[in-house]
């Protein structure tokens, strides 16, 4: 999946420095983007993680339901999940996100099925992962509102993948809130400057 992201990444920009975020499931997936992009002797100016952590032991025991998939995708794109069971499915979301002006209104009902289908699986995907080691320093947002019990959800975790420092931010917002509007107005002027000053170097 990872070379995948890097190919469709080359045919952007051929050549760094590059920038990397990812959310989650994402953070995984930058990381590996990542040391792909150094053993290709290309520059990673950023590397930035948003609440995903290396809990390999923990996302053997997790599993996730459709009805799981569709409430974390309700609460990381509208900022809340349906108090009716029967308003949780994919028309409601996607006229949530219609009514919200949301980036995702206008995707296809069956791209839909597939992101659902990759929020169920992520936890199996990634406890077959195993990551490389990147150089450099990561920039980490951390949600502060914990609701999945079992884990130690320390960004100093990737320490063991990461040679450099890890700067961590608490975020007062859940792990599927991470990509709302309320968060994105303190991370994203956090991320501009992180970015600015890694151009600098």
């Amino acid at each position: 999946m990872a070379r995948d992201y890097l190919t469709e990444i080359y045919k952007v920009q051929s050549q760094g420095p590059y920038s990397l975020l990812g959310w989650s499931l994402g953070c995984h997936l930058a990381h590996e983007v990542a040391t792909l992009l150094q053993k290709d002797n290309q520059v990673v100016s950023s590397l930035i993680f948003m609440d995903g952590y290396p809990l390999w032991s923990l996302y053997k025991t997790m599993e996730r339901s459709d009805k799981d998939s569709l409430c974390a995708m309700f609460e990381a794109t509208t900022g809340s999940v349906p108090q009716h069971e029967a308003e949780i499915n994919v028309i409601e979301l996607q006229k949530s996100l219609v009514a919200a002006g949301h980036p995702l209104a206008g995707l296809e009902q069956d791209t839909f099925e597939h992101i659902l289908a990759e929020f169920r699986d992520a936890p199996s995907l990634l406890s077959q992962f195993s990551p490389g080691r990147y150089e450099g320093d990561v920039l980490f947002f951390k949600a502060s509102q914990r609701y999945v019990a079992g884990g130690d959800y320390d960004p100093q975790l990737w320490g063991e993948y990461v040679n450099g420092s890890i700067i961590t931010h608490d975020i007062n917002c859940s792990h599927d809130s991470m990509l709302g509007a309320d968060a994105l107005k303190t991370v994203g002027p956090i991320i501009k400057k992180w970015i600015d000053h890694s151009e600098i170097e």
